[in-house]
């Protein structure tokens, strides 16, 4: 099944008739996160970060060796990412701000890359 087509765990759920709810448990939360994914985690710069979700998918690829390759946004700053986050929801096809040119962040330069890809 091509990455298109591939139907979200959620959406099975859903289908079969499973109820959700707003609060799940973190394993359940990264159920969706498949190899090759992008997540997205919103806190500053570590301050307010997702931990238990980022344990939870530390967990889930130790047991199984999965997800694998995927990449991590956070170190964008506050205002760019939120307005990229705005963006990606209303499916507008890019965000452009000045946010961060001369920095960082500034994809001329590092781009905010922490490191290079790990190979597969």
């Amino acid at each position: 099944m091509s990455e298109h087509n591939r139907v979200s765990p959620i959406a099975a759920d859903l289908k079969v008739g499973m109820k959700r709810g707003k609060i799940v448990m973190a394993d359940e939360a990264v159920r969706p996160v498949s190899s090759g994914d992008t997540v997205a985690l919103d806190g500053l710069m570590g301050g307010g970060s997702p931990e238990e979700l980022i344990v939870a998918l530390e967990k889930r690829y130790l047991a199984t060796g999965n997800p694998k390759g995927l990449t991590l946004l956070h170190e964008v700053p506050q205002g760019g990412i939120s307005h990229l986050f705005r963006d990606i929801a209303a499916r507008n096809p890019r965000t452009i701000t000045r946010v961060g040119i001369g920095t960082y962040v500034d994809p001329r330069l590092d781009g905010g890359k922490i490191n290079a890809p790990l190979p597969p």
